[in-house]
């Protein structure tokens, strides 16, 4: 008995057993009332909305909840209306304010290759005012190119995902 259990290898571990019977299938009979509660636990909802005021429906709860907070929270989306608004008049302000001031660089480096000309170097007035309208350029085609970036770069992150 004991060259019998000493010849004898161990089992693996995920070898199927070999007295095993067949695997029968059973049907769950649920009672209508867990059969509703189970389709409403296994039911998924997806809502979204874009902004800072929540639906009707859910103002609603709100004010189940306490009262004031659908009036707060249609203060809160005013004030972040207003703050949008002016950021962007701020930025639009800032923006022709940067156009004026490098109208006023190209201008002043347009009239220093004018004098420089004029003083007996015409081909370094001429090289200055090709350096200076050759930069003026190049700030425009790149600046372009950045608002472009941007702009592509913002309309993806409105996008809904």
């Amino acid at each position: 008995m004991t060259d019998d259990l000493a010849n004898k290898k161990p089992a693996a571990l995920d070898d199927p057993p070999t007295s095993a019977a067949p695997a029968q299938s059973k049907t769950v009979v649920v009672p209508p009332e867990a059969e509703q509660a189970l389709r409403q636990f296994m039911a998924i909802t997806a809502a979204s909305y874009q902004g800072p005021i929540p639906s009707a429906k859910e103002l609603a709860a709100y004010k189940q909840v306490r009262p004031e907070l659908p009036e707060r929270i249609m203060a809160m989306a005013e004030r972040e209306q207003g703050n949008r608004h002016r950021n962007d008049l701020l930025a639009i302000v800032l923006q022709f304010c940067g156009m004026g001031c490098g109208l006023a660089v190209a201008i002043y480096g347009l009239w220093v290759a004018l004098n420089v000309a004029l003083s007996g170097s015409a081909w370094a007035g001429a090289l200055l005012a090709a350096a200076d309208l050759a930069g003026l350029v190049s700030v425009f085609v790149l600046g372009s190119r950045v608002r472009r970036k941007q702009a592509k770069r913002d309309e993806e992150a409105a996008e809904p995902s």
